[in-house]
């Protein structure tokens, strides 16, 4: 998950530590990547990690019918550490 150091401080996470990354529909385990190259209050979690399958956290009822990728690009959620 990408996200920006600003942000990341807020939540007091470190570069390459493990957090959960939570929506209504779902929670996932990935490693924060710290970068200036996002915009605060944004997280960007790239799809294709078998271990961190970020559809888990999208809602299946948003999907374009004919490529099955989701149509809500950007979903709220929440980040804790990892505990």
């Amino acid at each position: 998950m990408e996200i920006h150091p600003v942000t990341a401080a807020k939540y007091g996470l470190r570069d390459e530590e493990r957090v959960f990354v939570e929506t209504i529909k779902g929670r996932i385990q990935i490693r924060a990547k710290l970068t200036e190259d996002i915009a605060p209050q944004v997280v960007s979690i790239p799809h294709g990690w078998a271990a961190a399958n970020v559809n888990i956290l999208t809602d299946i009822e948003f999907r374009d019918p004919i490529l099955g990728y989701p149509e809500d690009k950007g979903i709220l959620c929440s980040i804790t550490k990892r505990g």
